[in-house]
């Protein structure tokens, strides 16, 4: 997949959510996870610019897997539910 454009890392966003999800549609950690899942922030909020921050500094896809990997074994170790494709539900604007 190529993108239709592309951004230096030069800006980083400081965002919060409301968990990491498997999803169909967004490449975040791709081949991370597993060879077929991707993930994508559930319901992410935008909370400020990082100016203290570069784009070396940003989050890389490797992390982004260990934290939904992570948080997969903390939901398997409580009661919680695992949420899965057919949960996806990020809204296309």
């Amino acid at each position: 997949m190529k993108p239709d454009v592309w951004f230096d890392p030069r800006v980083i966003f400081k965002v919060k959510c409301a968990d990491l999800s498997i999803s169909p549609r967004h490449f975040a950690a791709k081949d991370l996870v597993d060879s077929d899942k991707v993930t994508s922030l559930r319901i992410p909020r935008f909370l400020r610019i990082r100016d203290d921050e570069n784009g070396e500094d940003a989050t890389t896809p490797s992390e982004v897997a260990t934290m939904y990997k992570n948080q997969v074994k903390i939901r398997e170790d409580s009661t919680r539910k695992t949420y899965t494709e057919a949960d996806d539900d990020d809204i296309d604007f």
